[in-house]
């Protein structure tokens, strides 16, 4: 048997009863196997909202953004600092981790896709909330971009019989198979297609560079003030824009790329400074202008 996932209010798993899942007397069945190296994108035709949905949550998988108890949750989605659990022998701080828990990816990988926030809710609360904001119940996972529900777990399916979600503190984001979590889903929704225009988070394409410094990020290219950071690695931005010169490590630029950053702010700045393959004053090659 398999010993129970975080986590309760959000992200709590089940234990496996058998090769398959049944939603609505319909078996889900696939390999128990992890997939971890299966690509995370949709297998199949969908809705244009359902296939911005499993984009925006395959970034945050591919980009890496950890597992955080309550991550998503605070009043406007996206990731964010989470919150202690602690149920023996499980222990787990993150509060000062930024990131998502299961919720709190479909939340942002819904409103990213269609500018329609459901809210901060628990896996709970999921039936009333996804219902009322443009969800409509299916029997099974057939397209990609449905939601799967189980007892305290949600994820996002791809097709294939793969999922992504929001694990858990030590698997973190990822790619599985829907049969790898076990249990009977209490309910399976279709994404409908929200207001008309999704808002800035969504950012059109992101395109992903190297960061080669831990970089603070400002709320404007101009005389902007500190508002977070963005650590070093690969991390995607939507587009750049000329704004106020700034120095760092022996070079200077006034190019400034727009992103989310690492501390739960989204439509922020970076100085091209911190962006590998740049010159003095000029711009980050690849990315588009804003």
């Amino acid at each position: 048997m398999r010993t129970t996932k975080k986590a309760l209010a959000h992200c709590t798993g089940v234990a496996v009863l058998g090769g398959g899942a049944l939603i609505g007397g319909v078996g889900v069945f696939g390999s128990t196997a992890a997939h971890a190296d299966a690509g995370c994108q949709a297998y199949g035709a969908t809705s244009a909202v359902a296939a911005k949905e499993v984009q925006a949550a395959c970034a945050e998988v591919d980009k890496g953004t950890p597992y955080s108890w309550s991550g998503g949750h605070k009043a406007a989605p996206g990731p964010s600092t989470g919150q202690i659990y602690d149920v023996p022998p499980e222990y787990y701080d993150d509060r000062n981790k930024v990131g998502l828990d299961c919720s709190g990816l479909v939340r942002w990988a819904y409103y990213e896709a269609s500018g329609t926030d459901f809210g901060p809710v628990s896996t709970y609360d999921f039936d009333s909330a996804l219902t009322s904001h443009g969800f409509s119940r299916v029997d099974a996972p057939t397209q990609p971009g449905d939601v799967i529900v189980w007892d305290g777990h949600t994820a996002i399916y791809l097709g294939n019989g793969l999922m992504a979600q929001a694990e858990g503190d030590d698997a973190g984001l990822n790619v599985r198979t829907v049969a790898s979590h076990g249990g009977t889903p209490t309910g399976v929704y279709r994404p409908g297609g929200g207001t008309t225009t999704p808002p800035p988070p969504s950012g059109g394409s992101k395109v992903f560079k190297d960061v080669w410094a831990t970089a603070p990020s400002v709320n404007n290219p101009t005389n902007g003030a500190v508002v977070g950071t963005l650590n070093k690695g690969s991390n995607y931005f939507y587009c750049q824009t000329q704004g106020s010169e700034t120095s760092y490590a022996g070079y200077h630029n006034d190019w400034w790329l727009k992103t989310d950053d690492d501390s739960g702010n989204a439509n922020v700045w970076v100085n091209a400074t911190y962006v590998s393959g740049g010159v003095d004053d000029g711009q980050i090659p690849g990315v588009p202008t804003c």
